[in-house]
């Protein structure tokens, strides 16, 4: 049993392997969301 990981903890590292693959290309699609929103917003407040 020593050397056998947890179903749990393997669970854990398999998703956080996940995360670490999808993460970038949200981020990156969260950050030009944010950005889009404040250039549109800035551009609200020139009007």
């Amino acid at each position: 049993m020593r050397g056998k990981i947890p179903v749990t903890e393997r669970n854990g590292l398999i998703r956080k392997l996940c995360l670490l693959q999808i993460v970038p290309e949200q981020a990156g699609r969260v950050i030009t969301w944010l950005l889009r929103g404040r250039a549109a917003a800035s551009a609200k407040e020139r009007e």
